[in-house]
């Protein structure tokens, strides 16, 4: 249901639903330990980022996703960052690591 929500969000470009759907699943999941559903909402709120220009934190939300997956072997952070990287890429004007994980 949750997942339902954010795409919703994000198809009616509703910035304030999204980011308060991506905050309280990170809080739950965080209180729960719930890591795959903290994936997913680190995933968000790093594509949140993106949208209000702010990359560094971008970043730092993808790392911890990614550390997630390295510590429990999965690939869904790693599925999830590859476009959205793509999307930080072309925003921080780099042309050429864009075109480069854009092959992959």
């Amino acid at each position: 249901m949750a997942s339902y929500a954010s795409v919703i969000a994000d198809e009616l470009w509703d910035d304030q639903t999204y980011i308060a759907w991506a905050e309280r699943v990170e809080s739950v999941a965080r209180r729960r330990g719930a890591l795959e559903a903290l994936q997913v909402s680190m995933i968000a709120l790093a594509a949140h980022q993106i949208r209000i220009g702010q990359f560094s934190t971008a970043d730092a939300y993808y790392a911890e996703s990614l550390e997630i997956t390295a510590a429990t072997g999965g690939s869904l952070a790693v599925d999830l960052y590859r476009p959205l990287n793509v999307e930080l890429l072309a925003w921080r004007g780099d042309d050429s690591g864009t075109r480069s994980a854009a092959k992959h």
